[in-house]
């Protein structure tokens, strides 16, 4: 514990939640809950209810200050207690509307389902309305009292997550950029597509073959209509591929490095099921776990349900062009209170296709950087499938699906979803798709078309869950996913989008596990930590056979000739290279897009986020360049890279000294582990982590997210999370959290798993009681009181 931390303490208190001893709560029946030495949490209770109230409960008791957060960010209300600083936030959650689509889908979902939701917000309230516990630090240094949750709130927050997941609605508008500043040919020229000789997830590890020409056709009907104005790894072996002959499955979901986790590892078990594995703060679910049946792992899936169109508002900006007449539009006002001033009226605009999220004659009020809009449009729309009123299920349902056929029932309702999913049992391995995928009248998505023709939008219905692909048992013996392509273009079913992240981790993956056949939980764990840069073993006999132009670039091919091609931290070649490659696609994207080349880099094109998911699809892009060398970039390719080679090498020797142990990309290119207040000086003093060391890259297994516009800015998303389930032996399986159990700084299991998860290991989840009785080191009884219990206020 530093300085900091003993000043803080002594000043706020510790606030560490009780873990031992009762506490009265309001649920229906007694419900016991042990912690063992990570604090990880083990919740029986005597039925469904008071099992979802423990877990809620749970995650009450250890991550108040972070349900906090997130509830503002669901509601929009970071502002009141943070101040205009988050004012765009809050203006773009209210506009998109995740709370309204919230509180209009929660009456669609089947009873079972909301009283899941109820039960866990009403042991969620218990904990922060608990007379035995002290606000929590976040709630303290906010100087307010913890905000009460609601079921739509967690509903809504299922809403955030898919908004967040990585799709490719901000590249829709950095091609509109290209063409606006640049012209087609830029767009064509640059757009990084899925490269045909990847793996697609169906058939496993089975190339994805030609791209149909989607961003051509839709740059066409864009043309048309207004002229030229203008992360996550998951996969499962079956049993005949691994050691002990039982399958097993392994899941790494990627999010950015901050805590407290979005994580939380915990056992529940009641009469109706048990479940075990990572659940997820602020939600009833578990990301990756077990039922003691089965087991699951998720991935965001990449498909495209979300569009952006282009609008004609009137002045007033109260109507909208529909064909030759002007509609009005839905609207309502609200209120955004900011701390330290004046409320901000904010007017909410909705059209036939969605909100209204940017108007050119309001950039305060966009949640896109200033940008020109081309013909009459002057305003853009937002349409989601997961906003619309429709039921969900899935990742709440998991805890009871006993089969794979169970799992696709479970997933065919998923509204509120993305995702691309990994499934084991003792008899399967599968793979599917639980998400929605939109009916589009005319286009791919590709760049915003104008909303005002009858021709452009999405007919009312969604493709049906049963038109989507799914995998059982292939004969291969394994699945796998990786934000990859999932399925050919070629196969005629639905379009899912054309905007998937680069299939080099899928490569790597499908090629490790077709090369050996008796897997355990050890391996496993090391294929989630693999550093091997497939991009590297594209390009390197190109580079290692250009002529230096001088001796830096001479030094630079040295380094590159003895490197092993791993993306590891002591690695100074895996610096040159990672530099190298962010050069060249920079000066390839400048001599195509000379106006708008950091758009087409990566640069991100919206004010909340700093790159565009093209960052990662740049890698196969530049191999691609480097191995073709087409004409048109350059003078000449090998002089280019020999040049770039040798600038490499002089910026690293002037910023960082000429020994190459000083260029370890490590060094040059450290993980912040940041708490989400910590951009304080004085508060990142106490709730943030001292860097690691970083590694890899948007490529490697053991994913680090490489911006190519940014070479050394840190790693955008990694494994925050890992899991490696072993199918009948569950006791044996791992899991590991990129922080700990708990978001108070001042806790022991703040940060305690970050030394298990750098060394790509795991802890056990106990399954079986006996192994519970032994391992556990705290016990606290839940003790159902006669009448629901008034709310009272808690100590400061």
């Amino acid at each position: 514990m530093n300085w900091a931390h003993l000043a803080f303490g002594a000043v706020l208190g510790k606030r560490l939640p009780k873990i031992d001893g009762q506490i009265r709560v309001g649920s229906r029946s007694d419900i016991c809950v042990q912690r063992d030495a990570y604090g990880v949490a083990y919740i029986d209770a005597k039925d469904e209810a008071d099992a979802w109230f423990g877990l809620g409960f749970c995650h009450g008791q250890d991550r108040a200050g972070q349900l906090e957060i997130l509830l503002r960010l669901v509601r929009g209300t970071l502002s009141e207690v943070v101040g205009p600083e988050t004012l765009p936030v809050d203006r773009a959650v209210r506009q998109i509307g995740m709370r309204r689509a919230a509180s209009a889908q929660l009456p669609t979902l089947d009873a079972d389902v909301r009283d899941q939701l109820a039960q866990y917000a009403t042991g969620l309230n218990a904990a922060l309305e608990s007379p035995s516990a002290r606000r929590s630090h976040e709630h303290a240094l906010l100087r307010i009292r913890p905000t009460p949750w609601e079921p739509a709130d967690i509903v809504g927050l299922g809403l955030l997550t898919c908004c967040f997941l990585p799709s490719n609605w901000d590249v829709e508008l950095a091609r509109l950029i290209l063409l606006e500043q640049d012209g087609a040919d830029a767009v064509l020229a640059l757009d990084p597509t899925f490269r045909q000789e990847l793996p697609l997830t169906s058939p496993p590890g089975q190339p994805a073959g030609p791209a149909r020409e989607f961003v051509a056709g839709d740059l066409e009907a864009l043309r048309a209509f207004i002229g030229h104005s203008g992360g996550s790894n998951a996969w499962a072996v079956s049993g005949a591929r691994a050691a002990e002959g039982r399958p097993l499955l392994a899941n790494d979901p990627h999010l950015p490095a901050a805590l407290p986790n979005f994580g939380y590892l915990a056992r529940v078990r009641c009469p109706a099921f048990a479940v075990a594995g990572v659940s997820i703060v602020g939600i009833p679910a578990f990301i990756t776990g077990h039922n003691g049946h089965a087991a699951w792992g998720s991935t965001a899936a990449q498909v495209d349900n979300v569009d952006l169109f282009l609008e004609e508002l009137s002045e007033d900006g109260e109507r909208v062009r529909e064909g030759d007449q002007f509609v009005a539009c839905s609207a309502h006002s609200e209120q955004i209170a900011v701390k330290g001033q004046a409320a901000v009226e904010l007017r909410v605009r909705t059209t036939a296709r969605g909100p209204i999220v940017a108007r050119t004659s309001d950039p305060e009020a966009s949640i896109f950087n200033p940008m020109r809009l081309p013909g009459r449009a002057n305003a853009l729309s937002f349409a989601a499938t997961w906003l619309q009123k429709r039921p969900t299920r899935a990742l709440l349902g998991f805890h009871k699906v006993k089969s794979f056929a169970e799992f696709r029932q479970a997933c065919a309702a998923s509204a509120g979803c993305g995702y691309s999913l990994i499934y084991a049992d003792s008899a399967s391995i599968g793979w599917l798709l639980a998400t929605e995928v939109p009916k589009r009248k005319t286009g791919f998505g590709s760049v915003p078309l104008p909303g005002w023709s009858k021709e452009v939008g999405w007919e009312s219905e969604i493709i049906a869950s049963d038109a989507l692909p799914w995998l059982e048992n292939p004969s291969a013996g394994f699945v796998s996913c990786a934000n990859n392509q999932p399925v050919a273009d070629s196969t005629g079913g639905a379009f899912l989008g054309h905007d998937f992240l680069d299939g080099y981790r899928q490569a790597r993956i499908s090629e490790r596990l077709a090369e050996h056949s008796a897997w355990t939980v050890t391996q496993m764990l090391e294929l989630q930590t693999d550093l091997v840069s497939l991009p590297f073993r594209e390009v390197q006999s190109v580079l290692l056979g250009l002529v230096p132009s001088d001796e830096s670039a001479g030094r630079a091919l040295e380094l590159l000739r003895a490197w092993d091609g791993r993306m590891s931290s002591d690695s100074a070649a895996a610096t040159v290279y990672a530099l190298f490659v962010g050069e060249l696609c920079q000066r390839a994207c400048e001599a195509k897009a000379p106006n708008s080349w950091r758009t087409a880099a990566g640069q991100g094109v919206m004010k909340l986020i700093p790159g565009t998911c093209w960052n990662a699809r740049r890698a196969s892009f530049v191999a691609r360049l480097i191995a073709q060398q087409p004409p048109g970039y350059f003078s000449s390719w090998p002089g280019e890279m020999s040049q770039i080679l040798s600038h490499v090498v002089r910026d690293l020797e002037q910023r960082f000294g000429t020994e190459d142990q000083a260029w370890a990309w490590g060094k040059v290119r450290p993980l912040p582990v940041k708490h989400r207040l910590g951009e304080n000086k004085v508060l990142g003093a106490i709730f943030n982590l001292e860097p690691l060391p970083g590694y890899g890259d948007g490529t490697t297994v053991d994913q680090a997210g490489f911006e190519f516009w940014k070479p050394l800015r840190h790693s955008t998303v990694v494994a925050h999370l890992r899991s490696v389930i072993d199918i009948g032996n569950f006791g044996a399986s791992r899991f590991t959290l990129l922080g700990g159990q708990s978001g108070n700084p001042l806790s022991p299991h703040y940060a305690d798993l970050i030394p298990v998860w750098q060394r790509g290991d795991g802890i056990p989840i106990h399954w079986d009681e006996q192994a519970v009785a032994r391992y556990a080191m705290h016990t606290l009884e839940l003790t159902a009181s006669t009448s629901q219990p008034r709310a009272t206020t808690p100590r400061a």
